[in-house]
């Protein structure tokens, strides 16, 4: 009989997404869920009926999940976020908390006095778009909050993120490794932190390296695979100069330019090498299957709650609390795209 990892390779999701969706729980889209249980009825896997709970709750967790520009928070994102959510949703039952999603597609003041907060003691944020502005506007809330897949300097909040500097300099140790000098960045103009702190490691670690960055080798493309197909298909017909290696900023970037190179003829890995950043499921299927750097996001999504649980415990949002900042090494994943 077929079982959930059949599902999820023909469905080309994570697990957890097809967990999600046999358990009839939140945290994956609609034409997501719709997906998974067409195959998993074809394959005579019937969705498991939800068992009554013995525990008795001791309070209420919300998970806000904020669209606010949809570049990257987005049905391409669906499976990295369900981790996410896979790892908030364990650690709650395992403090016998009650969990709560709020999914909103921007964030603006209507949307902020709709969330109804009234139950809840504290609050874990998906922080993947969000400025500064809007951080700052969420942190007003009186109740502990933890930003997640986020990260900002100098703001008394509850920060945790993945190790991006780490990260960059794996990568980057990768292709050097394999001789490679002339190396440049792809990422995006959209909002996000993470994406930001990315740019600043490349340019620190490439000089780390003694291989300083030379001027225009970080471009910026769009982070959807749409954009990022139509941004190398004007960067090939521009004729401009290859470097021997491009990383990208997330896999969904790295596998739309890698769809534009093939399509001009340019082989990957022997013309030019491609590195993206997520693991996303697709990114191992991709061909060539993408080197990328896989982030623990079920273990960031549990280490979240553990802050705002600490906070929740000793009953304050910012005054008496030691606000935490954190980040969470993941580890590089060599395939043959590099």
């Amino acid at each position: 009989m077929a079982g959930i990892n059949e599902i999820a390779e023909m469905a080309n999701v994570s697990k957890t997404a097809v967990s999600f969706a046999l358990n009839n729980k939140p945290g994956i889209s609609a034409d997501t869920r719709r997906k998974i249980l067409k195959i998993a009825k074809r394959l005579d896997v019937k969705p498991r009926s939800k068992k009554p709970s013995t525990n008795t709750t001791v309070g209420k967790i919300g998970f806000l999940k904020i669209s606010s520009h949809g570049h990257i928070v987005n049905r391409d994102h669906d499976v990295f976020i369900a981790d996410y959510i896979y790892g908030i949703n364990q650690e709650c039952k395992k403090h016998n908390y009650e969990f709560a999603l709020f999914d909103f597609l921007s964030l603006d003041t209507r949307s902020l006095l709709s969330i109804d907060l009234q139950d809840c003691n504290g609050l874990i944020v998906l922080g993947t778009e969000l400025s500064e502005l809007e951080v700052l506007r969420i942190a007003k809330f009186d109740i502990p909050v933890v930003f997640l897949d986020t990260y900002y300097d100098f703001l008394p909040h509850n920060f945790i993120t993945m190790n991006n500097k780490d990260a960059i300099f794996s990568i980057i140790s990768l292709l050097k490794s394999k001789g490679i000098q002339d190396i440049e960045m792809i990422t995006t103009k959209s909002e996000c932190a993470n994406i930001r702190e990315r740019e600043r490691a490349f340019k620190e670690v490439m000089e780390h390296l003694l291989h300083p960055i030379v001027p225009n080798s970080l471009l910026k493309l769009e982070s959807t695979f749409l954009g990022a197909h139509q941004g190398m298909e004007q960067i090939l017909k521009s004729k401009r100069k290859l470097p021997e290696a491009f990383i990208c900023a997330n896999d969904i970037i790295a596998l739309g330019c890698i769809k534009a190179l093939k399509e001009h003829g340019i082989k990957i890995p022997q013309d030019i090498s491609i590195t993206g950043f997520d693991d996303l499921p697709g990114s191992s299927m991709a061909d060539p299957a993408l080197t990328t750097y896989q982030v623990p996001k079920q273990k960031i999504g549990k280490v979240g709650i553990q802050i705002l649980i600490d906070a929740i415990s000793q009953n304050s949002s910012l005054n008496g609390f030691s606000t935490i900042k954190t980040r969470v090494d993941g580890k590089l994943v060599p395939r043959d795209s590099a």
